[in-house]
Protein backbone atom coordinates (compact mmCIF):
# COMPACT_ATOMS: atom_id res chain seq x y z
CA UNK A 1 0.00 0.00 0.00
CA UNK A 2 1.30 3.51 -1.01
CA UNK A 3 -0.13 6.69 0.30
CA UNK A 4 0.75 10.20 -1.50
CA UNK A 5 -0.44 13.94 0.08
CA UNK A 6 -1.32 15.84 -2.12
CA UNK A 7 -0.53 20.15 -1.74
CA UNK A 8 -4.87 21.18 -2.26
CA UNK A 9 -5.46 18.86 0.98
CA UNK A 10 -6.08 15.22 -0.76
CA UNK A 11 -4.55 12.25 0.38
CA UNK A 12 -4.09 9.57 -2.53
CA UNK A 13 -4.00 5.79 -1.61
CA UNK A 14 -3.56 3.04 -4.08
CA UNK A 15 -1.76 -0.62 -3.99
CA UNK A 16 -1.21 -3.23 -6.68
CA UNK A 17 -4.09 -5.60 -8.07
CA UNK A 18 -2.05 -7.88 -9.28
CA UNK A 19 0.94 -8.99 -7.48
CA UNK A 20 4.33 -10.19 -8.29
CA UNK A 21 2.86 -14.18 -9.46
CA UNK A 22 -0.16 -13.02 -11.06
CA UNK A 23 -2.47 -13.06 -8.52
CA UNK A 24 -5.49 -10.77 -9.11
CA UNK A 25 -6.91 -9.35 -5.50
CA UNK A 26 -9.62 -7.80 -4.23
CA UNK A 27 -9.30 -4.32 -2.64
CA UNK A 28 -8.58 -5.09 1.28
CA UNK A 29 -10.87 -3.69 3.62
CA UNK A 30 -8.68 -1.07 4.67
CA UNK A 31 -9.97 1.03 1.51
CA UNK A 32 -13.54 1.01 2.61
CA UNK A 33 -12.58 1.80 5.97
CA UNK A 34 -10.95 4.87 4.56
CA UNK A 35 -13.91 6.40 2.43
CA UNK A 36 -16.10 5.15 5.31
CA UNK A 37 -13.92 7.87 7.01
CA UNK A 38 -14.37 10.44 4.51
CA UNK A 39 -18.01 10.17 3.82
CA UNK A 40 -19.26 8.95 6.90
CA UNK A 41 -22.78 9.65 5.51
CA UNK A 42 -22.66 6.20 3.80
CA UNK A 43 -21.19 2.89 4.20
CA UNK A 44 -19.47 1.84 0.78
CA UNK A 45 -19.40 -1.24 -0.38
CA UNK A 46 -17.00 -2.79 -3.45
CA UNK A 47 -19.21 -1.55 -6.18
CA UNK A 48 -19.48 1.86 -4.75
CA UNK A 49 -15.67 1.89 -4.01
CA UNK A 50 -15.00 0.91 -7.70
CA UNK A 51 -17.73 3.82 -9.55
CA UNK A 52 -17.16 6.52 -7.58
CA UNK A 53 -13.42 5.96 -6.54
CA UNK A 54 -11.60 3.63 -8.35
CA UNK A 55 -13.05 4.49 -11.55
CA UNK A 56 -12.09 8.19 -11.96
CA UNK A 57 -8.47 7.56 -10.36
CA UNK A 58 -8.03 5.47 -13.19
CA UNK A 59 -9.14 7.31 -15.90
CA UNK A 60 -7.42 10.54 -14.52
CA UNK A 61 -4.15 8.44 -14.85
CA UNK A 62 -4.63 7.47 -18.30
CA UNK A 63 -5.41 10.63 -19.99
CA UNK A 64 -2.14 12.24 -18.07
CA UNK A 65 -0.86 8.96 -19.24
CA UNK A 66 -2.43 9.91 -23.48
CA UNK A 67 -1.74 13.98 -22.93
CA UNK A 68 1.80 13.45 -22.33
CA UNK A 69 2.88 9.92 -23.17
CA UNK A 70 6.85 9.10 -21.81
CA UNK A 71 7.40 5.43 -23.02
CA UNK A 72 6.31 4.12 -26.51
CA UNK A 73 3.93 1.63 -25.40
CA UNK A 74 2.18 5.49 -24.31
CA UNK A 75 3.20 6.81 -27.36
CA UNK A 76 1.52 3.61 -29.73
CA UNK A 77 -1.92 3.50 -27.36
CA UNK A 78 -2.54 7.35 -27.89
CA UNK A 79 -1.81 6.89 -31.64
CA UNK A 80 -4.12 4.25 -32.02
CA UNK A 81 -6.75 6.29 -30.12
CA UNK A 82 -6.50 9.86 -31.44
CA UNK A 83 -4.26 8.86 -34.87
CA UNK A 84 -1.91 11.62 -34.03
CA UNK A 85 1.51 10.13 -35.61
CA UNK A 86 4.66 11.54 -33.64
CA UNK A 87 7.17 12.85 -35.86
CA UNK A 88 10.02 10.15 -34.45
CA UNK A 89 8.29 7.51 -36.47
CA UNK A 90 8.00 9.18 -39.73
CA UNK A 91 11.35 10.86 -39.81
CA UNK A 92 13.94 7.84 -38.14
CA UNK A 93 15.44 6.75 -41.25
CA UNK A 94 15.40 3.05 -39.45
CA UNK A 95 11.71 3.85 -39.80
CA UNK A 96 11.74 4.66 -43.40
CA UNK A 97 9.97 2.13 -45.46
CA UNK A 98 11.45 2.94 -49.17
CA UNK A 99 14.89 3.03 -47.54
CA UNK A 100 14.25 -0.39 -45.81
CA UNK A 101 12.93 -1.79 -49.32
CA UNK A 102 16.20 -0.30 -50.99
CA UNK A 103 18.21 -2.20 -48.46
CA UNK A 104 16.57 -5.63 -48.64
CA UNK A 105 16.50 -5.85 -52.69
CA UNK A 106 20.11 -3.84 -53.14
CA UNK A 107 22.71 -5.35 -50.51
CA UNK A 108 24.61 -8.51 -50.26
CA UNK A 109 25.34 -8.23 -46.57
CA UNK A 110 21.57 -8.63 -46.17
CA UNK A 111 21.92 -11.94 -47.97
CA UNK A 112 24.78 -12.91 -46.08
CA UNK A 113 27.05 -12.24 -49.16
CA UNK A 114 30.14 -10.53 -47.10
CA UNK A 115 33.86 -9.70 -48.01
CA UNK A 116 37.08 -10.35 -46.47
CA UNK A 117 37.07 -6.83 -45.11
CA UNK A 118 34.04 -8.02 -42.75
CA UNK A 119 35.45 -11.23 -41.99
CA UNK A 120 38.96 -11.12 -42.10
CA UNK A 121 39.23 -14.88 -40.36
CA UNK A 122 37.39 -17.89 -41.33
CA UNK A 123 37.42 -20.99 -39.69
CA UNK A 124 38.46 -23.65 -42.02
CA UNK A 125 40.74 -21.59 -43.94
CA UNK A 126 43.87 -21.47 -41.63
CA UNK A 127 45.91 -24.08 -39.48
CA UNK A 128 45.26 -21.91 -36.50
CA UNK A 129 40.96 -22.49 -37.15
CA UNK A 130 40.47 -25.57 -37.99
CA UNK A 131 36.63 -26.27 -38.71
CA UNK A 132 34.29 -29.35 -37.09
CA UNK A 133 32.36 -31.89 -38.83
CA UNK A 134 29.07 -30.44 -37.19
CA UNK A 135 30.22 -26.98 -38.27
CA UNK A 136 30.42 -28.63 -41.93
CA UNK A 137 27.10 -30.03 -41.44
CA UNK A 138 25.24 -26.76 -40.58
CA UNK A 139 27.10 -24.55 -43.04
CA UNK A 140 25.71 -26.94 -46.17
CA UNK A 141 22.30 -27.37 -44.62
CA UNK A 142 22.10 -23.41 -44.55
CA UNK A 143 24.81 -21.05 -44.67
CA UNK A 144 23.14 -18.08 -43.34
CA UNK A 145 21.77 -20.07 -40.21
CA UNK A 146 25.62 -21.20 -39.77
CA UNK A 147 26.52 -17.11 -40.46
CA UNK A 148 23.81 -16.15 -37.27
CA UNK A 149 24.59 -19.13 -35.40
CA UNK A 150 28.32 -19.77 -35.58
CA UNK A 151 29.87 -16.68 -36.71
CA UNK A 152 27.39 -14.01 -35.19
CA UNK A 153 27.27 -16.63 -32.06
CA UNK A 154 23.20 -15.79 -31.90
CA UNK A 155 21.60 -18.17 -30.32
CA UNK A 156 18.84 -19.57 -28.19
CA UNK A 157 19.77 -18.18 -24.34
CA UNK A 158 20.46 -21.55 -22.45
CA UNK A 159 17.98 -22.85 -20.30
CA UNK A 160 18.32 -24.15 -17.16
CA UNK A 161 18.35 -27.77 -17.16
CA UNK A 162 15.56 -30.03 -15.86
CA UNK A 163 16.09 -32.84 -12.95
CA UNK A 164 13.98 -35.17 -14.86
CA UNK A 165 15.38 -34.75 -18.35
CA UNK A 166 19.11 -34.88 -19.69
CA UNK A 167 18.08 -34.08 -23.19
CA UNK A 168 19.14 -35.68 -26.48
CA UNK A 169 22.79 -34.43 -26.54
CA UNK A 170 23.78 -34.90 -23.47
CA UNK A 171 22.16 -38.39 -23.18
CA UNK A 172 24.14 -39.06 -26.13
CA UNK A 173 27.89 -37.90 -24.45
CA UNK A 174 26.80 -40.25 -22.00
CA UNK A 175 26.40 -43.16 -24.23
CA UNK A 176 29.54 -42.17 -25.98
CA UNK A 177 31.46 -42.28 -22.47
CA UNK A 178 30.22 -45.53 -21.76
CA UNK A 179 31.23 -46.88 -24.98
CA UNK A 180 34.34 -45.50 -24.59
CA UNK A 181 35.10 -46.89 -21.17
CA UNK A 182 34.28 -50.02 -22.21
CA UNK A 183 36.47 -50.40 -25.12
CA UNK A 184 39.46 -48.53 -23.89
CA UNK A 185 39.19 -51.32 -21.14
CA UNK A 186 38.12 -54.75 -22.27
CA UNK A 187 38.15 -54.55 -26.45
CA UNK A 188 41.18 -56.39 -26.67
CA UNK A 189 39.51 -59.57 -24.32
CA UNK A 190 36.10 -59.11 -25.94
CA UNK A 191 37.70 -59.31 -29.63
CA UNK A 192 39.64 -62.63 -28.63
CA UNK A 193 35.92 -64.18 -27.75
CA UNK A 194 37.49 -64.78 -24.22
CA UNK A 195 34.46 -66.19 -21.80
CA UNK A 196 32.39 -67.55 -24.72
CA UNK A 197 29.54 -69.93 -23.95
CA UNK A 198 29.58 -73.19 -25.86
CA UNK A 199 26.33 -72.19 -28.30
CA UNK A 200 28.12 -69.54 -30.84
CA UNK A 201 26.43 -66.21 -31.38
CA UNK A 202 25.01 -65.85 -27.83
CA UNK A 203 26.77 -62.74 -25.80
CA UNK A 204 28.12 -64.67 -22.70
CA UNK A 205 26.43 -63.43 -19.19
CA UNK A 206 30.33 -62.15 -17.99
CA UNK A 207 29.94 -59.67 -20.88
CA UNK A 208 26.29 -58.64 -20.07
CA UNK A 209 27.16 -57.98 -16.71
CA UNK A 210 29.86 -55.92 -17.26
CA UNK A 211 28.43 -53.77 -20.12
CA UNK A 212 25.76 -53.05 -17.66
CA UNK A 213 28.58 -52.15 -14.33
CA UNK A 214 30.28 -49.60 -16.93
CA UNK A 215 26.71 -48.24 -17.96
CA UNK A 216 26.27 -47.66 -13.94
CA UNK A 217 29.89 -46.17 -13.34
CA UNK A 218 28.98 -43.88 -16.39
CA UNK A 219 26.22 -42.47 -14.88
CA UNK A 220 27.49 -42.76 -11.77
CA UNK A 221 30.11 -39.68 -12.68
CA UNK A 222 27.53 -37.96 -14.79
CA UNK A 223 25.39 -37.20 -11.69
CA UNK A 224 28.30 -35.63 -9.91
CA UNK A 225 27.98 -32.25 -12.40
CA UNK A 226 24.15 -33.04 -13.92
CA UNK A 227 21.98 -33.49 -11.09
CA UNK A 228 18.81 -35.91 -11.75
CA UNK A 229 15.92 -36.88 -9.29
CA UNK A 230 15.62 -40.51 -8.09
CA UNK A 231 13.09 -42.12 -10.76
CA UNK A 232 14.88 -39.99 -13.75
CA UNK A 233 17.88 -41.98 -12.71
CA UNK A 234 16.73 -45.37 -12.17
CA UNK A 235 14.92 -44.69 -15.74
CA UNK A 236 18.03 -43.39 -17.65
CA UNK A 237 19.96 -46.04 -15.98
CA UNK A 238 17.92 -49.13 -17.37
CA UNK A 239 17.91 -47.28 -20.78
CA UNK A 240 21.63 -47.26 -20.82
CA UNK A 241 22.68 -50.42 -19.45
CA UNK A 242 20.05 -51.83 -22.50
CA UNK A 243 21.79 -49.62 -25.12
CA UNK A 244 25.17 -50.85 -24.01
CA UNK A 245 24.27 -54.60 -23.71
CA UNK A 246 22.52 -54.35 -27.26
CA UNK A 247 26.09 -52.76 -28.54
CA UNK A 248 28.16 -55.68 -26.69
CA UNK A 249 25.21 -58.13 -28.51
CA UNK A 250 25.52 -56.00 -32.01
CA UNK A 251 29.35 -57.16 -31.95
CA UNK A 252 29.44 -60.60 -30.92
CA UNK A 253 27.18 -62.05 -32.67
CA UNK A 254 29.27 -60.04 -36.31
CA UNK A 255 32.63 -61.57 -37.16
CA UNK A 256 35.10 -60.77 -34.92
CA UNK A 257 37.25 -57.35 -35.51
CA UNK A 258 40.26 -56.31 -33.98
CA UNK A 259 40.40 -52.91 -31.85
CA UNK A 260 41.90 -49.65 -33.09
CA UNK A 261 41.32 -46.64 -30.65
CA UNK A 262 38.09 -45.26 -28.90
CA UNK A 263 37.71 -41.47 -29.51
CA UNK A 264 40.61 -40.46 -32.27
CA UNK A 265 40.89 -37.11 -32.03
CA UNK A 266 42.72 -35.50 -35.36
CA UNK A 267 43.61 -31.98 -35.82
CA UNK A 268 44.14 -30.53 -32.62
CA UNK A 269 48.29 -31.13 -32.40
CA UNK A 270 49.04 -30.77 -35.86
CA UNK A 271 46.97 -29.01 -38.57
CA UNK A 272 45.05 -31.17 -40.95
CA UNK A 273 44.08 -30.19 -44.65
CA UNK A 274 41.77 -32.27 -46.60
CA UNK A 275 41.92 -31.22 -50.05
CA UNK A 276 44.34 -29.16 -51.95
CA UNK A 277 44.07 -25.85 -53.09
CA UNK A 278 41.18 -23.46 -53.19
CA UNK A 279 39.41 -26.74 -52.45
CA UNK A 280 41.35 -27.20 -49.02
CA UNK A 281 39.65 -27.14 -45.42
CA UNK A 282 41.78 -27.88 -42.09
CA UNK A 283 39.71 -29.90 -39.99
CA UNK A 284 39.48 -31.15 -36.48
CA UNK A 285 37.13 -33.76 -34.61
CA UNK A 286 36.91 -37.21 -32.96
CA UNK A 287 35.66 -40.22 -34.81
CA UNK A 288 34.33 -42.10 -32.24
CA UNK A 289 35.96 -46.17 -32.98
CA UNK A 290 38.35 -47.47 -35.13
CA UNK A 291 38.45 -51.10 -35.72
CA UNK A 292 40.73 -53.41 -38.27
CA UNK A 293 38.26 -55.56 -40.62
CA UNK A 294 40.41 -57.40 -42.64
CA UNK A 295 42.38 -55.32 -44.80
CA UNK A 296 40.33 -52.18 -44.07
CA UNK A 297 39.94 -49.57 -41.19
CA UNK A 298 36.28 -49.97 -40.21
CA UNK A 299 35.25 -45.96 -38.72
CA UNK A 300 32.03 -45.78 -36.70
CA UNK A 301 30.38 -43.13 -35.54
CA UNK A 302 27.82 -43.19 -32.57
CA UNK A 303 24.35 -41.84 -32.77
CA UNK A 304 21.55 -42.03 -30.15
CA UNK A 305 18.63 -40.13 -32.71
CA UNK A 306 16.81 -41.83 -35.16
CA UNK A 307 18.10 -43.80 -37.43
CA UNK A 308 18.59 -43.10 -40.99
CA UNK A 309 18.77 -46.26 -42.74
CA UNK A 310 19.84 -46.97 -46.44
CA UNK A 311 16.60 -46.71 -48.18
CA UNK A 312 14.61 -45.26 -50.57
CA UNK A 313 15.74 -41.32 -50.78
CA UNK A 314 18.88 -42.05 -48.44
CA UNK A 315 19.85 -45.05 -50.31
CA UNK A 316 23.08 -42.84 -51.32
CA UNK A 317 25.65 -40.54 -49.97
CA UNK A 318 23.71 -37.69 -48.67
CA UNK A 319 25.33 -34.27 -47.36
CA UNK A 320 22.69 -33.57 -44.59
CA UNK A 321 23.23 -37.71 -43.06
CA UNK A 322 26.75 -38.56 -44.36
CA UNK A 323 28.75 -35.27 -44.36
CA UNK A 324 30.13 -36.41 -40.82
CA UNK A 325 30.98 -40.10 -42.12
CA UNK A 326 32.94 -39.13 -45.50
CA UNK A 327 34.78 -36.97 -43.28
CA UNK A 328 35.91 -39.06 -40.97
CA UNK A 329 36.53 -41.57 -43.95
CA UNK A 330 38.52 -39.01 -45.74
CA UNK A 331 40.67 -38.47 -42.30
CA UNK A 332 41.05 -42.09 -41.86
CA UNK A 333 42.89 -42.78 -45.60
CA UNK A 334 45.02 -39.48 -44.92
CA UNK A 335 46.04 -40.26 -41.49
CA UNK A 336 46.87 -44.43 -42.39
CA UNK A 337 50.46 -43.51 -42.14
CA UNK A 338 50.70 -41.90 -39.03
CA UNK A 339 48.00 -44.18 -37.35
CA UNK A 340 50.23 -47.21 -39.03
CA UNK A 341 45.96 -48.17 -40.26
CA UNK A 342 45.60 -49.67 -43.40
CA UNK A 343 45.07 -46.80 -46.59
CA UNK A 344 41.57 -47.79 -47.33
CA UNK A 345 38.80 -47.60 -45.09
CA UNK A 346 35.12 -48.32 -44.63
CA UNK A 347 32.55 -46.79 -42.47
CA UNK A 348 29.00 -46.78 -40.83
CA UNK A 349 26.89 -44.67 -38.26
CA UNK A 350 25.79 -46.96 -35.75
CA UNK A 351 22.39 -45.85 -34.31
CA UNK A 352 21.24 -47.04 -30.75
CA UNK A 353 17.67 -47.50 -30.52
CA UNK A 354 14.80 -48.93 -28.72
CA UNK A 355 15.28 -52.18 -30.39
CA UNK A 356 19.15 -53.13 -30.72
CA UNK A 357 21.64 -51.66 -33.00
CA UNK A 358 21.31 -50.30 -36.57
CA UNK A 359 23.62 -49.31 -38.56
CA UNK A 360 23.98 -47.32 -42.20
CA UNK A 361 27.03 -49.03 -43.36
CA UNK A 362 29.24 -47.71 -46.76
CA UNK A 363 31.09 -50.96 -46.90
CA UNK A 364 31.87 -51.92 -51.10
CA UNK A 365 30.75 -48.24 -51.91
CA UNK A 366 33.23 -46.72 -49.50
CA UNK A 367 34.59 -45.07 -52.88
CA UNK A 368 31.32 -43.04 -53.58
CA UNK A 369 30.80 -41.73 -50.15
CA UNK A 370 34.48 -40.10 -50.45
CA UNK A 371 33.96 -38.84 -53.63
CA UNK A 372 30.44 -36.97 -52.68
CA UNK A 373 32.56 -35.75 -49.61
CA UNK A 374 35.38 -34.46 -51.45
CA UNK A 375 32.59 -32.80 -53.50
CA UNK A 376 30.75 -31.23 -50.18
CA UNK A 377 33.87 -29.89 -48.69
CA UNK A 378 34.96 -28.30 -51.84
CA UNK A 379 31.52 -26.54 -52.17
CA UNK A 380 32.33 -25.55 -48.17
CA UNK A 381 35.32 -24.45 -48.85
CA UNK A 382 34.20 -22.45 -51.87
CA UNK A 383 31.41 -20.79 -49.47
CA UNK A 384 33.90 -19.63 -46.61
CA UNK A 385 36.68 -18.48 -48.88
CA UNK A 386 34.21 -16.26 -51.30
CA UNK A 387 32.33 -14.59 -47.48
CA UNK A 388 28.92 -16.49 -49.07
CA UNK A 389 26.27 -17.03 -46.59
CA UNK A 390 22.75 -17.63 -48.30
CA UNK A 391 19.84 -18.85 -47.28
CA UNK A 392 18.83 -22.42 -48.32
CA UNK A 393 16.56 -22.64 -50.94
CA UNK A 394 14.95 -25.66 -49.60
CA UNK A 395 11.85 -24.86 -47.44
CA UNK A 396 12.19 -28.07 -45.51
CA UNK A 397 15.75 -26.69 -43.94
CA UNK A 398 13.43 -23.98 -42.44
CA UNK A 399 10.98 -26.03 -40.35
CA UNK A 400 12.57 -25.74 -36.75
CA UNK A 401 14.91 -22.37 -37.78
CA UNK A 402 14.71 -19.95 -34.98
CA UNK A 403 16.02 -17.24 -37.86
CA UNK A 404 12.62 -17.31 -39.86
CA UNK A 405 11.39 -13.54 -38.48
CA UNK A 406 14.83 -12.88 -39.75
CA UNK A 407 14.87 -14.32 -43.32
CA UNK A 408 11.12 -13.14 -44.10
CA UNK A 409 8.59 -15.17 -46.09
CA UNK A 410 10.86 -13.73 -49.55
CA UNK A 411 14.12 -14.95 -48.09
CA UNK A 412 13.99 -18.40 -50.07
CA UNK A 413 13.33 -16.53 -53.30
CA UNK A 414 16.16 -13.71 -52.79
CA UNK A 415 18.18 -16.33 -51.90
CA UNK A 416 17.67 -17.99 -55.30
CA UNK A 417 18.29 -15.21 -57.45
CA UNK A 418 21.75 -14.47 -55.50
CA UNK A 419 22.82 -18.01 -55.83
CA UNK A 420 22.14 -18.11 -59.72
CA UNK A 421 23.79 -14.92 -60.23
CA UNK A 422 27.04 -15.73 -58.21
CA UNK A 423 29.60 -18.04 -59.52
CA UNK A 424 31.12 -18.81 -56.18
CA UNK A 425 28.20 -20.43 -55.11
CA UNK A 426 27.72 -22.98 -58.26
CA UNK A 427 28.43 -25.79 -56.01
CA UNK A 428 26.18 -24.90 -53.32
CA UNK A 429 23.56 -25.04 -56.02
CA UNK A 430 24.14 -27.86 -57.78
CA UNK A 431 24.17 -29.73 -53.92
CA UNK A 432 20.83 -28.15 -53.15
CA UNK A 433 19.50 -28.22 -56.19
CA UNK A 434 20.38 -31.96 -58.02
CA UNK A 435 20.16 -31.91 -61.74
CA UNK A 436 16.94 -34.29 -62.55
Amino acid sequence: LEAAALPEGRVVLSTARVDAEGTTHEPSAFFLEAVASIEPQSLPDLRGLRERHFAPSRDARENMRLSAPLDESALLERAARTSAIPESWTTAPSLDLERIAELTHGTPALDGILDEEVLPEMRGLTPELPISASDLHGLLECPHRFLQERILRRRRPEELPSVRDIGIPRYGTLYHQAIESFSRAHAAAFDRREHALPRPGLLPPFWEDLGREVARRALDRFVLWFPLDEAARDGYQLRLENAVVAFLRNEWERPPRRFVASERPFGYDLPLAIGTGAEALFVRGIIDRLDLDGDRLFVRDFKTGRPHLREGRETGPSPAVDLQLALYVLVAEDRAAEWETPASASGAFSYATPWGVVEREFREDTAELAAAGRGWLAASAALLRSRSFPRTPDADDCKHCSFQPVCGTGGQARAWRRMTSSPELTQFVALKVPAP
